[in-house]
């Protein structure tokens, strides 16, 4: 994971806001990278997005989703709101909440992709007994195992599906958290929905891909 601050020179919020992004990441027990960023010029703060000193970004996104995509600040001091009132500091709660979420997403982002990887698998398990001799099986009685997951075929297809169905659970629940899966869970998602619906209706065809 990781959390940049970002600051202009002598801003009087830089130290509280790393303190209490020091503090933050000791309640949550995460492991992250930290930088610290100071922002000298309009052109860098423009071409960055700066929303203003102090700004606490964890894996490239604002702690505060409600400013994301919004027009830069500039080179001057930021304000939070707390309970109605401003402030110059983000909350702890704040930027607790940020790193769950981080951390969340992380972990919807390995289930999404177990998921795909497990459809994938399951697929071409239920498909393995329409595919022709191999030879590295033959020895091992293949027909007899051809035989057995010919049989188990609807079962392993019906996993498939529970799996991307996971899977897409899990992507719905990080943009829940307005974080954004990331390509490799997509790609692999979305192929492998691809897969399970070919193998379904076009199990031949499946069938003859796998065998090369």
């Amino acid at each position: 994971m990781k959390v940049e601050l970002l600051y202009i020179a002598d801003c009087p919020n830089h130290a509280p806001a790393r303190a209490a992004l020091d503090e933050a990441i000791r309640i949550e027990q995460v492991e992250v990278e930290v930088s610290e960023l100071e922002i000298k010029d309009e052109y860098t703060s423009r071409a960055i997005g700066f929303m203003g000193s102090p700004s606490i970004r964890v894996n490239g996104d604002d702690i505060d989703p409600g400013v994301r995509g919004g027009i830069a600040g500039g080179l001057c001091c930021r304000t939070y709101s707390e309970s109605g009132a401003p402030k110059g500091v983000p909350s702890l709660e704040m930027i607790r909440q940020a790193l769950r979420n981080a951390r969340e997403t992380r972990v919807n982002h390995r289930r999404t992709l177990f998921a795909g990887v497990g459809a994938i698998v399951s697929v071409v398990a239920a498909s393995s007994c329409c595919l022709p001799l191999l030879p590295f099986l033959a020895a091992a009685g293949f027909a007899g195992g051809s035989a057995f997951l010919a049989l188990l075929r609807p079962y392993l297809l019906a996993v498939s599906v529970l799996l991307v169905a996971f899977g897409f659970y899990q992507a719905r629940r990080a943009r829940q958290c307005n974080c954004r899966p990331s390509l490799l869970s997509s790609i692999l998602l979305w192929s492998s929905a691809v897969i399970v619906f070919v193998s379904i209706f076009f199990p031949q065809a499946m069938a003859s891909l796998l065998a090369g």
